[in-house]
């Protein structure tokens, strides 16, 4: 496990360096993105927006992390999918963003986002999805972007 310097270009620059070995499961501030370990997505690209982390992922999804802090990256022999530790965490972040398309064709009103702001000990959690509600276990205490 590594840990590195809280610079939002110094971690993109290491992501990007690392970018094929990282690929995964996402789960922000403890809560899984879809169910536990059923979608693999892939870093495309990584790049910063003044304070922001942002990395684009295939099938067209952002993820911008605003004030990064407490990167760790792990790597496993021959990029084995694994449920423990995670491939990459963030530990901190005032702000997390991901933005996806729903399956099928990409159109301005099949585009989604999850965001969210820890408040204190209080998580802020907005969405515009409408399929499904989010089942409220994001937490202020738990990591802000794991990807196993």
């Amino acid at each position: 496990m590594r840990a590195v310097d809280d610079d939002p270009t110094e971690i993109a620059r290491l992501l990007s360096e690392n970018r094929e070995n990282l690929a995964g499961t996402l789960r922000f501030f403890g809560q899984w993105f879809g169910r536990a370990y059923d979608n693999l997505h892939r870093m495309t690209k990584v790049t910063t927006d003044r304070e922001d982390l942002v990395i684009s992922f295939d099938d067209s999804e952002i993820l911008r992390v605003t004030g990064p802090s407490g990167l760790e990256l792990a790597f496993r022999p021959n990029g084995e999918q694994s449920r423990q530790p995670p491939l990459l965490t963030i530990r901190r972040a005032s702000r997390v963003h991901w933005e996806f398309a729903k399956y099928g064709p990409e159109t301005p009103r099949r585009r989604f986002y999850i965001d969210y702001r820890p408040e204190g000990a209080r998580m802020n959690v907005e969405t515009n999805i409408n399929w499904f509600r989010l089942d409220g276990s994001a937490t202020s205490k738990a990591a802000a972007v794991e990807l196993y």
